[in-house]
């Protein structure tokens, strides 16, 4: 059982919830502070992917928690959409950047992506724009009056890939290099030109050895690439956040760990997901 925190840090998966109490407590504490898990059953054909991780955290929210909490959730890859679109001519506010972006998202994906909440990171005007969308019943979900009436305030929602990123700008900078945020069996990379974003991709590994999996990361970042018509150098840093991603130069050359010099692996891993590190 958690301790009495009055945050919560969440990792929302599609198989599991990662619940950590005080996030930046936790990681002062350094990579041995365990998370909660709660494992999840795979959704039914017609149900959403996310549906059964958020009914097992909303059960939790419920049942086992302290009388006033703060959550903030981090979602997984999984749940999330990505494009990054060319800033549109003529066009110098956000009710019409954001129109703008949703018929993109309609074009791209169909009608489905009616029914999704989309959220435009900020840049200067002439940038390329990066939007993610997002299930807006999954949104809903946490923001039922129920929970704030048993004193739960949900203080956010967004990508896991997001608020790593966020977190660690100070030290990735407006270089030119690539962001990849791990999850398991799923990568999320960003390949940053000169300060802006130019794609995001979401790329699943098998489950071979790490020196296997890491060469798959490799061929996608090339694949990437050729597929931007990008000129990357072939030093520029790959900057690595997420779940057992501690690479070896030979795996993943030029790769900086945004971490503790150990690194973390395994259930502590899934902790940094949840406290967006």
């Amino acid at each position: 059982m958690l301790s009495a925190e009055t945050d919560w840090g969440v990792g929302l998966l599609a198989d599991r919830v990662v619940i950590t109490p005080a996030p930046h407590r936790t990681w002062r504490r350094g990579p041995s502070a365990e998370a909660d898990i709660l494992r999840c059953d795979a959704a039914e054909p017609q149900q959403p992917r996310w549906e059964p991780a958020v009914k097992a955290l909303l059960q939790r929210l419920r049942q086992d928690r302290p009388a006033r909490l703060r959550v903030k959730v981090r979602l997984s890859s999984e749940f999330v959409r990505w494009l990054v679109l060319p800033w549109p001519a003529g066009i110098d506010s956000m009710n019409e950047l954001y129109a703008m972006a949703q018929l993109q998202f309609r074009e791209v994906f169909g009608p489905v992506a009616q029914d999704w909440r989309l959220s435009l990171a900020p840049v200067g005007a002439g940038q390329p724009l990066l939007v993610c969308a997002v299930d807006q019943a999954l949104i809903d979900a946490f923001q039922s009056p129920q929970l704030v009436a048993d004193g739960v305030r949900v203080q956010s929602v967004e990508p896991y890939f997001s608020a790593a990123f966020d977190r660690w700008l100070g030290r990735v900078g407006r270089q030119t290099s690539w962001f990849l945020a791990v999850e398991p069996q799923l990568v999320t990379m960003g390949l940053w030109l000169g300060g802006a974003c130019c794609g995001v991709r979401c790329v699943r590994i098998g489950e071979g050895d790490e020196a296997q999996q890491w060469q798959q990361i490799q061929h996608a970042q090339s694949q990437m690439g050729l597929s931007l018509g990008s000129a990357v150098a072939p030093d520029a840093h790959a900057f690595v956040t997420g779940w057992e991603c501690r690479a070896r130069p030979d795996q993943l050359p030029h790769a900086v760990w945004l971490g503790p010099s150990d690194g973390p692996h395994g259930q502590n891993g899934l902790a940094r997901m949840a406290s967006g590190l």
